[in-house]
């Protein structure tokens, strides 16, 4: 392990560096937010989502699950994603709690997140708040598959907040075999209780991931991956026709194959 990620490229963003919040000028629409959230914050998060009650893991069992790893677990909010068809349906209410509305104190994010976007991608405000919530916890070795987010079932930024642990997120487009379009990579160091916004090119043009690994090269040294990471990733479900961007080679409503 400690092999591979040493010939990891270096990341865009590092603890040292993360003292406000920054544009990645390498990626266009790229906002990480640190410290987005207090401690108390990611507790009380973590207490609904922990919780027996109302909310549970499933275990995500795809073909990138790896042997001797733990497989990923997710919550769904609002919306159910089948990560086979790619489509999203509207969650039914089981008796004592709504699924279909966020959970305090994950609703008191949403005018958070919103502010953030206001402050820092001015081109995007009005736009809808997200209605949509995944939350995936990770554990040391289990990652990310390269894929861009269907265009077809989600509009607008989609907000990414980590807690319990940083993470490094990579960015990835063209090949090695595309000589018009070499294979770009560009990893960011995501702290913990950070936000990321993706918007505009971040968003539509760009496949993201996160490498299956236990450790992550930043700086030069090997960091362990936290025993457990949560993220939260919200977005919004399109209510349009379909999306007509710009980057037709990643978008599945122009081209259904795009999305991996």
């Amino acid at each position: 392990m400690g092999r591979r990620s040493a010939r990891a490229s270096p990341v865009l963003q590092t603890p040292a560096a993360a003292k406000d919040f920054s544009q990645m000028a390498a990626v266009s629409g790229l906002v990480l937010v640190p410290d987005f959230l207090t401690g108390q914050q990611e507790r009380d998060i973590l207490g609904v989502l922990d919780a027996d009650d109302c909310t549970r893991w499933v275990e995500l069992r795809t073909g990138s699950n790896r042997r001797g790893v733990r497989p990923r677990r997710v919550q769904h909010f609002g919306h159910s994603f089948d990560y086979a068809t790619r489509k999203f349906e509207r969650m039914a209410d089981p008796v004592g709690c709504s699924l279909t509305r966020y959970p305090e104190p994950i609703a008191a994010l949403i005018p958070q997140l919103t502010s953030e976007l206001k402050a820092r991608c001015a081109e995007h405000v009005g736009l809808t708040d997200p209605d949509q919530l995944t939350a995936n916890e990770y554990t040391p070795g289990v990652g990310l598959s390269p894929h861009v987010d269907s265009h077809a079932c989600f509009e607008g930024p989609i907000y990414i907040v980590s807690l319990l642990g940083h993470t490094v997120i990579e960015f990835r487009r063209g090949s090695n075999d595309d000589k018009d379009r070499p294979l770009q990579r560009l990893p960011l160091f995501m702290p913990a209780r950070s936000l990321l916004i993706m918007t505009g090119e971040a968003r539509l043009g760009w496949m993201h991931y996160i490498p299956h690994r236990r450790s992550d090269n930043v700086e030069g040294k090997e960091v362990p991956r936290p025993e457990r990471r949560v993220s939260l990733t919200f977005r919004t479900i399109r209510r349009s026709c379909g999306c007509d961007c710009e980057y037709p080679d990643f978008c599945d409503s122009q081209k259904p194959s795009a999305v991996s």
